[in-house]
């Protein structure tokens, strides 16, 4: 065949690593477009229950209008764009969208991107199915009280540091210090890694 096929063909979609590189910086909205339940850890179906550090709820359901008679259409153009206005700070912006496993979030792609000329919408379309499932990603639980906070632009490097960490220390090397990421202070307590790092914006991450 002759056919040719686009390099860019999807330029649309984001993975995990794309999306934790986000956390903390400026300028990129991600938007959680499960039930409100799911967000806060209520309710979850996934490996951990929660969302994304920093992303905003606006579940998909908020976008449409359920009749009588069980038809589901959308809320008109203008309603939708005040509401996204609330949450998206100009047209330019970078957003993230997602859900479980994408095809929630797929309907809030096309309102953003087709129906209100947003120019810059990605869809992590693996969504909170593959998040959760990796331990080394942080994750907010607002139902859970027992948590350990990492700064939102170095957990990254800290969480890899974790690992170097457990090597030494499976090889008996236990005086390995984390000076890597300026860490003050390390403790560990039951299944809680806690780093101490004197900065006022933090996130949620889990322990390796």
């Amino acid at each position: 065949s002759k056919y040719q096929v686009k390099t860019d063909a999807d330029d649309f979609t984001v993975d995990f690593q794309t999306v934790a590189a986000q956390l903390g910086k400026p300028g990129t909205v991600i938007i959680d477009v499960r039930p409100a339940d799911f967000y806060t850890g209520k309710k979850s179906d996934e490996a951990g229950a929660g969302h994304i550090p920093g992303a905003i709820s606006r579940p998909f359901t908020e976008d449409v209008i359920t009749s009588s008679d069980k038809v589901v259409t959308f809320k008109p153009t203008a309603a939708l764009a005040a509401a996204y206005r609330q949450l998206i700070p100009s047209t330019n912006t970078e957003v993230i969208v997602h859900c479980r496993t994408g095809h929630q979030a797929s309907q809030t792609f096309l309102v953003l991107k087709r129906l209100l000329g947003y120019p810059n919408v990605r869809w992590y379309d693996a969504g909170c199915t593959e998040w959760a499932a990796r331990s080394e990603l942080p994750i907010v639980d607002e139902a859970q009280d027992v948590f350990c906070m990492l700064p939102a632009d170095s957990f990254i490097d800290v969480l890899q540091e974790r690992r170097r960490l457990a090597a030494d220390q499976a090889l008996g090397l236990h005086d390995q210090r984390v000076e890597a990421v300026g860490l003050d202070h390390i403790e560990e307590r039951d299944d809680v890694f806690r780093a101490d790092v004197g900065v006022e914006e933090d996130v949620v991450a889990p322990v390796l």
